[in-house]
């Protein structure tokens, strides 16, 4: 019976201890927060991403401290758009690199494995250039509108849906035999519909106490919606949903979040 008693103890010491480092992976994956990578931090990473709402609260919620400070001294339109250049900052530009190289398979034209070809060149296109300026802009001129109403705890629940919009990705998108897109999408085939659930719990957890559980379902349905276009997109222009196909709905997610509180809040 002792024995049973420690082995079950010691189980779920190994489960808090993954759970852990889980999340410090996580941390460590969608921000520039310098908590250590070694070789399985991107495995954990995906491994817990149903978590990552939790990672855009934590990304929102610094974003809010940020305008909050900047706007004693700055006009809301400034600050709007230096909160979007904090946010590119914390999240060291990942996502924007994936939304660039999208919006190059987007422009490409020719077959699949060409478009694949264009995400994978490190140079920025035409396509990449125009999607993420339109992006940046759209963005910034909507937080700097929330802004000047009050609203800048907004900024915590559109975070909160742009990972949430990345979970939903990766359960309906069909992945590559390789790369970080592919162990996100793999990881969520494995008990998917219960990480996907949690995830949604946690999204409207984290985000009614700031806008409401009406307008919380409202902004889930919005990353859901913007998460399944991308994916169709991404699966007629490609062939699969890649890493850069989930940074590339991160960024989109957020925007359409924010027009959303804009236009059914503001």
């Amino acid at each position: 019976m002792n024995f049973s008693l420690k082995e079950d103890k010691s189980r779920k010491l190994a489960s808090v201890r993954e759970l852990v480092k889980g999340l410090k992976s996580l941390i460590s994956f969608f921000t520039a927060i310098p908590l250590g990578m070694d070789e399985d931090t991107i495995v954990y990473a995906a491994k817990f991403a149903y978590l990552s709402p939790l990672i855009g609260f934590l990304i929102g919620a610094s974003a809010t401290i940020i305008a909050y400070c900047l706007l004693k001294f700055f006009n809301p339109t400034i600050v709007g758009f230096l909160t979007l250049g904090f946010i590119y900052v914390i999240t060291g530009l990942y996502h924007v690199d994936g939304l660039a190289d999208f919006g190059d398979a987007l422009l490409c034209v020719g077959p699949a494995e060409k478009k694949l070809k264009a995400m994978r060149d490190e140079r920025v296109g035409v396509g990449g250039l125009a999607l993420v300026v339109l992006v940046f802009t759209v963005t910034g001129i909507v937080m700097a509108d929330l802004m000047s109403k009050g609203l800048t705890h907004f900024l915590a629940a559109s975070e909160v849906m742009a990972k949430f919009s990345i979970i939903i990705g990766a359960y309906h998108g069909k992945s590559l035999s390789e790369g970080t897109g592919h162990l996100f999408i793999e990881y969520m085939r494995s008990r998917g519909m219960i990480k996907l659930l949690t995830s949604l719990v946690l999204s409207i957890v984290l985000t009614f106490p700031l806008v409401g559980i009406l307008n919380s379902i409202y902004l889930i349905s919005t990353a859901w919606f913007t998460a399944l276009l991308i994916v169709c997109i991404a699966h007629k222009v490609l062939g699969y949903v890649t890493g850069d196909v989930l940074g590339a709905i991160n960024e989109i997610s957020r925007m359409t979040a924010l027009l959303v509180m804009e236009g059914v809040l503001g």
